[in-house]
């Protein structure tokens, strides 16, 4: 999912209860060695916490103007619904009922949820169920996935009930074109900005699969370049950022992080300076790491 739309605010949820997971393109792979295991490690730690997994993986699309999807697929949303399908079916095989990977679509004029579910039934979450009971919710989340506990579908109510709250209140103020369209002016590279970030000021490019991050930078200046010729964006001034997650504090892991996130600054410094010199003065640069437990990112300097 590109940088226009956040599932935690149009679920209307605190940021740090999900994970995202980002990557300009909108594209992932469980056959990626390095994301493979970020996921083992945190479907891992759940279980042995004795928690329920949820993956919600997602997708968008514009009904209003179709150049307004996802680049990524070339604006064709049933292509970006293949691909998603098959990640879902990548957990599903990796995991079996370890894990309920769900599919919802983002439909980003209104911002409604679009639920995948059982035998190929989408359900489009409406305003109109506003004053719908919590109990038939629940019963239509139970048809939806039939193989998730009780628990789970009663965790998800408060999310679909957030999204209708959410349309409610984008249909009584409406929406701006700014919001509808790119209007980014940061490169994120790395992963855990999810508490750091705005809505449509940000493209992220994961550190998920390591022989496509170069070209991940390259789109991500590319859509930069856009929002500046089309007047998006002033782009006297762009920041490059990046950041790495760690949980414990006194071993190595927190090192290594830097040293990731350093590298990260470096290696988009180099792309850049290479696809878009002209632009290369114009960034500043900011290197972080993240603590998984505490949310809380700590700068740190960075080292040509």
């Amino acid at each position: 999912m590109d940088g226009r739309s956040s599932l935690e605010e149009v679920v209307k949820i605190q940021k740090g209860i999900l994970i995202p997971f980002r990557n300009v393109g909108c594209r992932f792979d469980l056959s990626w060695p390095y994301f493979q295991e970020m996921v083992l490690k945190l479907v891992g730690y759940a279980i042995n916490c004795s928690r329920n997994v949820v993956v919600i993986i997602t997708y968008h699309y514009s009904e209003g103007e179709p150049s307004r999807g996802c680049k990524g697929f070339g604006f064709d949303t049933e292509a970006a619904i293949a691909e998603v399908m098959a990640l879902r079916e990548q957990y599903l095989t990796l995991f079996g009922g370890w894990v309920l990977p769900v599919i919802w679509g983002i439909e980003t004029d209104s911002d409604a949820l679009i639920l995948h579910g059982a035998e190929n039934e989408r359900v489009r979450v409406d305003p109109s169920m506003l004053l719908c009971p919590d109990d038939d919710i629940f019963v239509m989340l139970s048809r939806l996935y039939p193989s998730a506990s009780k628990t789970v579908i009663k965790d998800l109510i408060p999310l679909i009930k957030g999204n209708i709250a959410y349309q409610n209140e984008i249909s009584a103020k409406g929406k701006d074109l700014s919001e509808l369209n790119h209007a980014e002016e940061v490169i994120a590279i790395g992963w855990r900005f999810d508490s750091l970030t705005q809505k449509n000021k940000v493209l992220t490019v994961g550190p998920f699969d390591s022989q496509g991050i170069d070209k991940a930078i390259v789109t991500a200046v590319d859509l930069l370049r856009e929002n500046i010729a089309k007047k998006r964006i002033e782009g006297d001034e762009l920041l490059l950022m990046t950041s790495m997650p760690f949980r414990d504090e006194t071993g190595p892991e927190k090192t290594g992080a830097a040293f990731t996130a350093n590298h990260f600054a470096k290696r988009g410094l180099k792309v850049i300076q290479k696809y878009a010199p002209e632009l290369i003065s114009v960034f500043k640069i900011l290197v972080l790491t993240t603590n998984m437990t505490t949310r809380y990112a700590e700068v740190i300097e960075f080292n040509p």
